[in-house]
């Protein structure tokens, strides 16, 4: 008697489904070099597991992770980055859905935008005290992420940064940083306190709209403007 061909498919899925993952190496990298230094590209989205990003590549340092370098590879539990990495381009992680943690290396200066938008079980994320501004969107709706360290130099916290990070319960905004942007932390539902600091002037357009846990704002002397909306839906405030 034969065995009917979906019953062998079944089968062959099951045994695929049970090995393990491989885990992501080199080979699933792809990079340029221009002036002696390495731009990692792009990555396979089928790499899987952990990946530790080289230093040198071909004897010559890797000082850039390019635009949409990682986007999608969302079975990559984590991504080591090394020190000599300087710049990081705007999506490098988008939709990274596996990704729970990321050191970012002591020399980068920006956050770009879309950085870790919709990297959903991102759960911790260290930032450098090198770290200037924070780009539009970067951790929006990083929607495990509980709390985040904001690093003494910040100037900006650009518009939607941490819209619908709805487990964020703990964020330090420090003296340096003069700009929040609309909607920076629209729909925080979890959020129950924030402290304004007195380098801050104007509380910007749904900047807290929808943190419906919100039960206390701090706001400095120094503010001038609260704008349209910017806590409406607090409704625990």
């Amino acid at each position: 008697m034969q065995t009917p061909h979906f019953l062998i498919a079944a089968a062959l899925s099951c045994v695929v489904a049970a090995l393990p993952l491989r885990a992501a190496d080199l080979n699933d990298l792809t990079w340029t070099t221009t002036g002696g230094q390495v731009t990692i590209t792009d990555c396979v989205t089928s790499a899987s597991g952990d990946l530790v990003i080289p230093a040198t590549i071909e004897g010559l340092p890797v000082t850039t992770i390019g635009n949409n370098a990682f986007r999608s590879c969302d079975i990559l539990s984590s991504i080591a980055i090394p020190d000599s990495v300087s710049t990081i381009g705007s999506r490098a992680f988008q939709f990274c859905d596996s990704l729970t943690s990321m050191v970012l290396p002591d020399g980068i200066s920006s956050i770009a935008s879309y950085t870790f938008y919709g990297c959903t079980r991102l759960a911790s994320v260290t930032i450098p005290n090198s770290v200037i501004s924070i780009g539009s969107r970067a951790f929006q709706e990083c929607a495990l992420l509980p709390s985040i360290v904001i690093p003494d130099g910040v100037l900006e916290i650009a518009s939607y940064v941490f819209y619908r990070c709805t487990s964020l319960i703990d964020i330090t905004i420090p003296d340096s940083v003069t700009t929040i942007g609309e909607q920076a932390f629209q729909e925080c539902e979890s959020l129950p306190t924030v402290v304004i600091p007195n380098s801050i002037s104007t509380i910007p357009s749904r900047a807290f709209y929808g943190c419906t846990r919100l039960t206390s704002v701090t706001l400095p002397a120094s503010i001038t403007t609260i704008e349209t909306y910017a806590f409406q839906g607090c409704a625990d405030l």
